[in-house]
């Protein structure tokens, strides 16, 4: 019989200071663009994150 399963996450930006507010305090004409690059990082990281978890589900929790 078939499993379901939720996956949740979550991000949690700021309140603190991070190397993209340096950048963004050096380079303010460049913001929207540093922006929009660390949310394609995020982006990139979680879909990694998910694929793995989703190859690990599909083999039942085994590795080689």
């Amino acid at each position: 019989m078939p499993r379901a399963w939720e996956l949740v996450t979550d991000i949690r930006l700021g309140p603190g200071r991070s190397g993209v507010t340096a950048a963004i305090e050096s380079r303010p004409d460049r913001e929207q663009e540093m922006i929009a690059f660390r949310l394609k990082e995020l982006r990139a990281g979680m879909e990694t994150t998910l694929q793995g978890i989703k190859t690990l589900a599909e083999e039942g929790g085994r590795r080689g």
